[in-house]
């Protein structure tokens, strides 16, 4: 078997685990066991919209980026039912937060250096993630959720296909299965609430 099968195989995988990931946070999230960050959400739903968006553009559709849209729909997804539920996280402080990411979005969309994309991309991403990181911190049971385990293997098996590309290709998904890390340590803290920040 060739390493593009395996890479197929794989991508198909991660997949089906963005779906399972995203699906088992919406449910905890209707049957109110965590408190999403809105503005997180929506956040990264806007900014893998927007780079989905101009690869599109760039290049046309391609099956490798269906766990970019995976991606894309399941964030749009929580961040709206959280918002009608009224069951959500929403600081005053979050706003700006999310400006800042976005200027690191526009700075983005503007490079053409693939490396300065890459970084400016994985800023946006953990700016964006500020408010659920600070979250997390002073409420852990608020992300309690098999649904990180879950992202945190699918992020592994990105990067066994990672392997046979540049390094360009894995600082993302890098970024990515150590931010699930960083959930997991910080959710299974003890709880110690205090919702000022």
């Amino acid at each position: 078997m060739s390493f593009k099968t395996v890479e197929v195989i794989i991508g198909i995988i991660t997949i089906c685990l963005m779906v399972a990931t995203q699906g088992i946070y919406i449910i905890d999230v209707i049957n109110k066991k965590i408190v999403p960050s809105l503005l997180t959400w929506f956040g990264w739903a806007l900014l893998m919209g927007v780079s989905l968006v101009a690869q599109i553009i760039e290049g046309g559709l391609a099956y490798s980026q269906f766990g970019m849209i995976t991606a894309t729909l399941g964030c749009l997804a929580i961040s709206i039912i959280a918002l009608r539920l009224n069951h959500y996280s929403l600081k005053k402080v979050d706003w700006f937060i999310l400006g800042a990411g976005l200027l690191c979005l526009v700075l983005y969309l503007v490079s053409k250096n693939a490396w300065l994309t890459t970084i400016y991309s994985v800023l946006a991403d953990l700016i964006i993630a500020i408010p659920m990181l600070i979250k997390v911190v002073k409420d852990p049971e608020s992300e309690k959720t098999n649904a990180w385990y879950i992202s945190f293997v699918t992020w592994a098996l990105t990067l066994v296909i990672c392997f046979n590309h540049d390094a360009l290709y894995a600082i993302f998904p890098i970024y990515l299965f150590t931010f699930c890390v960083l959930i997991i340590l910080l959710m299974n803290r003890k709880s110690k609430v205090d919702t000022a920040y």
